[in-house]
């Protein structure tokens, strides 16, 4: 059986969700690959051989100290990872680093890989908006091969100059759905609380069903960073909102589905998405789901009978579509339960698992 390492990081603050997941559901389901994980305290993994570094958890209402010791963890993370990743004295067949957006990931896979001489696949999920991406774009062409989640981010990752092979895998979603319950929110957005995730879209978008249905409520869960809480909260105040929408912060696995059990539909307005794995929970949870039309969305939601894509940044269509849903019952929520089953991560690690040996077999032959 080969061996895979691993490197991983994740926020020290309570934002476990997007790649993260994807890397910790893809290594905890492989079947013909034995992963061995370098992780940070925080990162919660359920595979038997894994080695921690420290993190610290940033708790400061500064937006400046917020980024200083951000860059802080990542510089420490990286050094910790790769001194660990060397001094493991095991024998290992590849280096696999995602989510590769992240610098501290993909670098340190890098380096350990090339310093190993062992074969270096990155995992990337998403290109826009991410941080020292012109940096990472380096450490990504210095790679042997890049797994990606959608055909539309392969694309972005080829315009990107990326000459190494690159291959499309999937998603999964785990189902922790719950029967329906008496409705408390009309909407939920689960995400982190970001400009990227269309936060200030959404809250216009909100204001204009609350002038139609003045009752209606929104909860919002997800992680806010310290310096972006009262911005959010001053917005709120603005649109005359702080009745109808509660921002939750953080949540367990468990309260996110009784959250959705307690909601009649889905809105997921972000503007960046490798695959997305929100509105197919939401899905699995009954409910109909309102977002922006990405590409990364036409393997997926795109072909759902249960959810409503607008143009990217027409907050009126976005609104429509909410009020439409919350005027209809015609959306039978087992059909939609039955639709996203097929999303699972056994499926998704098998197709990773496939992947990983084929672009082994060829860097294989091309170092050969």
């Amino acid at each position: 059986m080969k061996r895979l390492l691993a490197p991983l990081w994740s926020p020290p603050e309570p934002s476990f969700a997007g790649g993260f997941y994807r890397a910790k559901r893809i290594l905890e389901s492989l079947d013909r690959l034995e992963p061995f994980a370098i992780a940070s305290d925080t990162f919660p993994i359920g595979v038997p051989n894994v080695r921690r570094y420290p993190t610290r958890r940033l708790g400061t209402a500064s937006a400046l100290f917020f980024k200083v010791v951000r860059a802080v963890n990542w510089m420490w993370s990286t050094l910790a990872i790769i001194a660990m990743g060397l001094a493991w004295r095991e024998k290992f067949d590849v280096v696999y680093g995602g989510p590769s957006e992240i610098l501290p990931i993909s670098l340190s896979a890098l380096v350990i890989g090339k310093l190993r001489g062992i074969p270096v696949v990155l995992c990337n999920q998403n290109v826009r908006g991410t941080e020292f991406w012109m940096l990472n774009r380096e450490v990504h062409r210095a790679a042997d091969a890049i797994v990606t989640v959608s055909e539309a981010l392969a694309e972005e990752l080829r315009s990107e100059g990326l000459r190494v092979p690159i291959y499309v895998g999937t998603n999964g979603a785990d189902d922790g759905s719950l029967p329906e319950q008496p409705p408390r929110y009309d909407g939920v957005f689960v995400g982190r609380h970001t400009q990227a995730k269309g936060i200030p879209e959404l809250f216009e978008a909100w204001r204009r069903v609350c002038d139609a249905r003045p009752d209606a409520r929104l909860a919002c869960a997800g992680f806010i960073a310290p310096h972006v809480n009262e911005r959010l909260r001053a917005a709120l105040r603005s649109l005359k909102l702080e009745a109808n929408v509660s921002l939750l912060g953080p949540i367990s696995d468990g309260e996110k589905w009784q959250l959705y059990a307690t909601s009649r539909l889905c809105v997921f307005p972000s503007h960046v998405e490798g695959w997305g794995i929100v509105p197919i929970e939401a899905h699995l949870a009954g409910l109909p789901v309102v977002a922006y039309n990405l590409p990364a969305y036409d393997n997926t939601i795109a072909k759902s009978p249960g959810a409503k894509l607008v143009q990217l940044g027409d907050v009126n269509a976005f609104a429509d579509s909410i009020l439409d849903f919350l005027s209809t019952d015609r959306i039978d929520r087992e059909t939609l339960r039955s639709w996203a089953k097929r999303f699972t991560w056994s499926a998704a690690a098998a197709r990773e698992e496939q992947i990983l040996e084929q672009a082994l077999e060829n860097i294989g032959g091309a170092r050969g």
